[in-house]
């Protein structure tokens, strides 16, 4: 097998990992730089020759930064199959038609039609049939998936060929409130492990981030300040739910939740068996508190609110309310949100960041470079300023070879 790196290499963003099988090519993930200032920044390096070589497509979740760029695909010739669970095939439908939208209306363009989009050929993973090794349509190519702790629907994988093993970690977090991990497991040596180093070398748990978020908005509610937060509909929202349920049920306190984001949170309810049976009731009764509070925003003086960046991006009553507002970002910031915010000159809008994990700290992935004791380790998912210092952490705590690829490093596994 050989392995390069089409986006996702020293920058957070277009994640796109070309593997190669003799005669046969798949892909793994196919997203977007949602901050590119230009098309070449913002999709993966692919070509109309590789394009039309790809026998598939292997999807860890559906976020736009690992999926968007799949009817761009399309377009340059590639006519395989597109493989995910089916939670990860309904977010991906809705986030590619986001993107679209975006991109026309603040371009003008897209580099890709609707048809593009349509033409793409969803064949479902089973979920049933995770920590199993699965036949493909490609001979002498199995893998293994299981639950990654991300969202609804996503997965790492391992592949293999001819001996070889290849694991990629996809998004992962084993810290979610809500969301289930599963440990993977391997019998026999692993090659070479892609992994997720978004945070660089934060080594800080969950519950600190949670605290510091709870007293971020409490804070601003005592101060008589409104709080939006930008998330994606499907992900973090649901989790903000729970950590944020007390802070939401406070007096003279109205809740917003923008309707994909309540969709989703609803959607979350019909995945049981990706949510920790713990917690699960406690979900389901704050989601049904929420479907008979949430107001429209018109309504509201004082305000928590839960809304998708392209919706914030798209309205502006939050810019014409004289009442202060402070948004809180639990994430990367979405450039085109602040520049609005700049643009409008109005310091009652301020914007903050207060992290809410979604990808491991350094204790977590160490936790499965234990696991699976790989000879090789890439990371991936963050620039270089932040991903060379954790390689230099990870190698000497675990005494393993840790690297960080440039965009079109190739290796053989």
């Amino acid at each position: 097998m050989k392995l390069t790196f089409l986006g996702g290499a020293g920058e957070y963003g277009r994640s796109c990992f070309l593997l190669e099988l003799e005669n046969k090519k798949i892909l793994i993930d196919c997203g977007v730089m949602k901050n590119g200032a230009t098309r070449a920044e913002q999709y993966p390096l692919l070509t109309s020759d590789l394009a039309s070589d790809i026998s598939a497509v292997f999807l860890t979740h559906a976020h736009k930064d690992h999926s968007a760029a799949l009817p761009y695909l399309s377009h340059l010739g590639f006519k395989g199959n597109v493989y995910a669970t089916p939670s990860t095939i309904t977010q991906t439908k809705y986030y590619l038609g986001v993107w679209r939208k975006t991109q026309l209306k603040h371009n003008g363009t897209c580099p890709y039609t609707i048809e593009d989009e349509r033409n793409l050929a969803f064949k479902v993973i089973d979920e049933r049939l995770a920590l199993r090794w699965i036949e493909t349509e490609i001979p002498g190519l199995t893998y293994q998936f299981g639950k990654s702790g991300h969202v609804v629907g996503a997965i790492w994988y391992f592949f293999q060929f001819k001996g070889e093993k290849i694991f990629f970690s996809g998004d992962f977090s084993l810290e979610s409130y809500l969301l289930e991990y599963d440990q993977p497991k391997v019998v026999g040596g692993v090659d070479v492990a892609v992994m997720d180093g978004a945070y660089g070398v934060e080594n800080v748990h969950q519950n600190e981030y949670s605290q510091k978020l709870i007293h971020a908005v409490n804070q601003s509610i005592d101060q008589d300040t409104s709080v939006i937060l930008p998330l994606p509909p499907f992900g973090r929202a649901q989790d903000m739910f729970l950590i944020l349920e007390k802070v939401m049920k406070r007096d003279q306190i109205s809740v917003i939740v923008d309707q994909p984001i309540l969709h989703a949170a609803k959607e979350y309810l019909l995945a049981k068996s990706w949510l920790k049976k713990e917690i699960y009731l406690r979900y389901k009764q704050v989601i049904e508190w929420l479907e008979g509070r949430a107001l429209a925003q018109d309504k509201c003086r004082l305000f928590i609110a839960f809304f998708s960046e392209s919706k914030l991006l798209a309205d502006d009553w939050w810019l014409e309310r004289e009442e202060p507002i402070q948004i809180i970002y639990t994430g990367p910031k979405n450039i085109k949100l602040v520049d609005k915010v700049n643009e409008s000159r109005k310091p009652s809008i301020m914007i903050s960041t207060t992290r809410y994990k979604v990808h491991p700290a350094v204790y977590e992935i160490e936790h499965v470079i234990e696991a699976i004791r790989p000879n090789k380790i890439w990371l991936t998912h963050s620039n270089l300023a932040s991903s060379q210092p954790l390689a230099d952490l990870l190698h000497k705590s675990t005494g393993r070879n840790v690297s960080v690829p440039k965009l079109t490093t190739s290796l053989k596994v």
